[in-house]
């Protein structure tokens, strides 16, 4: 009988700690895009946040905002090597999108989706990339080609990314207010857990088939 309390208490008090270190992870990603005047701020901010939202979900988070600042140092460089360039695309197809909009010959019917499926492609691409740079650390051409194939062997995972950022996006629209305090640093420890969870399936497979490779050898 006593148990059923305890149960409860403990899982209202891991949500409480997940808001608190979400408010935290939110306010850490805001100071690092201001840090970085915007547009430099972004990526490293980003997968900053997710290592932090990493190490949460792997229970051994110690001093995030310590954590937090080393790492956005580390990460200043090679993360804007590798979101600039695909920031830099969407933002083209997005004014490509507008002139269409504009111009009367096209059939807006037909490239509308097409340009929205291809940004969609980017965006999957670029919450990869941040993904596999706080996970690996790896270099930044390896790290889009990367993160396109881990996309496309994990679809329903990645879906499930996109479903969780554009649920935030128009929760965030809904209500303007949790922006400051909340919005960011709930899609980020969500994201980061979901990404942690399928690199180390990904990991298992890998496992997997390295050791049918050497019984075959062996044998």
């Amino acid at each position: 009988m006593s148990q059923k309390p305890a149960t409860t208490w403990s899982k209202l008090y891991a949500g409480l700690n997940g808001l608190y270190i979400a408010a935290i992870i939110n306010l850490l990603f805001l100071i690092g895009v201001l840090l970085g005047f915007g547009i430099f701020g972004l990526a490293p901010a980003y997968v900053s946040c997710l290592e932090v939202g990493k190490r949460y979900h792997q229970h051994r988070l110690d001093k995030p905002i310590r954590t937090f600042f080393k790492l956005y140092k580390k990460n200043m460089i090679s993360s804007n090597q590798v979101f600039l360039v695909q920031i830099f695309f969407m933002v083209l197809l997005w004014v490509d999108s507008q002139l269409i909009l504009g111009l009367s010959f096209f059939n807006t019917n037909v490239m509308i989706p097409i340009l929205a499926v291809i940004q969609l492609i980017l965006l999957t691409v670029m919450l990869t990339s941040g993904a596999l740079l706080s996970y690996y650390q790896l270099k930044s051409w390896e790290t889009i080609k990367k993160s396109i194939q881990f996309s496309f062997y994990n679809l329903a995972g990645i879906v499930l990314v996109l479903l969780w950022v554009g649920i935030c996006f128009y929760g965030s629209l809904l209500l303007p207010g949790l922006i400051p305090f909340l919005s960011f640093g709930l899609c980020l420890i969500v994201i980061s857990g979901i990404y942690l969870k399928l690199f180390e399936n990904n990991e298992v497979e890998i496992s997997k088939l390295e050791n049918k490779e050497g019984m075959m050898e062996f044998k």
